[in-house]
């Protein structure tokens, strides 16, 4: 099914309470401007602060994070809108695939200036629905359109 990100706004915000499995494919920018292409496997609506707080405690840690309130942006657990333009906040569990291209040619996660490391553990992120080219939840699959 084809969406535009407003639309995909409306179908993420009809989302019921909960976790819910997703993949996406996004392509942004680096900050040395290089294309960023990546698939990640991930969750939205997850209850950071209670995922943090489960980690501690199974590391035999004290339970006692608090999450603090965003630094921008206003909405729900998924998305968020900030300056006009909507976001989806979701908890990254994997990295399926990443490449990296400047002029249309394809270049190394070096030259791109990309200093993501791909690591365990919680890691809310937000992508701008504009980045977002395909997003699978539900057995079902979106392609944005810009």
């Amino acid at each position: 099914m084809k969406l535009n990100p407003t639309e995909l706004a409306n179908v993420l915000r009809g989302l019921k309470k909960g976790a819910h499995a997703v993949t996406l494919t996004a392509h942004t920018l680096t900050k040395a401007g290089a294309e960023k292409r990546a698939t990640i496997n991930g969750f939205l609506g997850v209850d950071y602060e209670a995922g943090v707080n489960r980690r501690l405690e199974r590391a035999g840690e004290t339970p006692n994070f608090v999450a603090q309130d965003p630094r921008w942006g206003h909405g729900g657990p998924i998305v968020v809108e900030h300056k006009g333009s909507f976001y989806l906040r979701i908890n990254v569990g994997r990295t399926l695939q990443k490449d990296f291209f400047r002029d249309g040619m394809q270049i190394s996660a070096e030259e791109a200036g990309d200093s993501s490391r791909d690591e365990s553990g919680m890691k809310l992120r937000k992508y701008k629905l504009q980045s977002i080219r395909s997003i699978t939840m539900g057995g079902k699959t979106y392609m944005v359109t810009q």
